[in-house]
């Protein structure tokens, strides 16, 4: 994933509960609830300060970035 990013032009829309993956290839995370999106902000910065209080709950489970 990190070579197809650094050699093209890649756009992969991913689905996960895996926060640690989504933390390691992705520039930008758009956290949904019930369909709805909660958080839409650069990865890092919305698993180190998010906003929305489910995405911290999600955080606060226990990801380790």
């Amino acid at each position: 994933m990190h070579t197809l990013k650094k050699n093209k032009d890649f756009t992969l829309i991913m689905v996960s509960h895996d926060l640690p993956v989504v933390a390691d290839i992705s520039e930008r995370i758009i956290m949904l609830d019930k369909g709805e999106i909660i958080e839409d902000a650069p990865t890092r910065e919305a698993l180190s300060s998010p906003k929305h209080p489910r995405t911290r709950e999600l955080v606060e489970a226990g990801i380790e970035l």
